[in-house]
């Protein structure tokens, strides 16, 4: 099976562990709806009453210890939808002038 030929949106030689706020998308594999419960089609409801599936549950609590696991990363605000997530995140330096995630740079 081919994979699709998309397009590499990165810029060139940008340091995406340097400071700053990042709006990241992350998709399931095959656009599967992993994340939320079978509702049905004609569910009506806010966003946030919508009932996660159990995977989408682990997902949430992995997305909360960013936080506290990371001291120089923030989740500034996040979306759990059915076959995809949604988050802004921020990253700070230390005190000694590197990221968290400095092991990412360039990834």
């Amino acid at each position: 099976m081919d994979l699709p030929k998309r397009k590499n949106i990165r810029l060139n030689d940008y340091n995406y562990s340097s400071n700053g706020a990042y709006f990241i998308t992350i998709c399931t594999k095959n656009k599967e709806n992993l994340l939320w419960k079978n509702v049905g089609a004609n569910c009506v409801r806010p966003l946030d009453q919508l009932p996660l599936s159990k995977i989408g549950i682990v997902i949430e609590n992995e997305i909360y210890k960013l936080n506290t696991v990371y001291e120089n990363i923030k989740v500034d605000k996040y979306q759990i939808m059915p076959n995809h997530i949604h988050l802004i995140i921020f990253i700070y330096e230390d005190s000694n002038g590197r990221t968290q995630f400095a092991y990412f740079k360039n990834y």
